[in-house]
């Protein structure tokens, strides 16, 4: 655990590109104490798992997820559905 003179760093995109360089620069200095997230969250099985596609990348936009609301789950209504897969969009 950090303690009083250290700072918490989190990094959630630290697989790659701008993450990782941060979490290699930040983890230089000891007063640091990083937690980052190697890796993408997997979505248990259920409502969501359809969804998994939104927390994998950034590349979809607003307007696919529209066109994609036939893919919405009966257990979601489409409201919960469009602001889930939306959450991470590119646009």
């Amino acid at each position: 655990m950090a303690s009083k003179s250290q700072r918490v760093v989190v990094i959630t995109g630290a697989p790659r590109g701008l993450g990782l360089e941060w979490a290699r620069q930040l983890s230089q200095d000891p007063k640091n104490f990083i937690i980052a997230r190697m890796g993408t969250f997997q979505l248990p099985s259920g409502s969501y798992e359809t969804l998994q596609y939104a927390l994998d990348n950034t590349t979809h936009t607003s307007n696919k997820v529209l066109a994609s609301q036939s893919a919405c789950p009966k257990a979601l209504n489409f409201h919960e559905f469009y602001a889930f897969a939306t959450l991470r969009s590119g646009d």
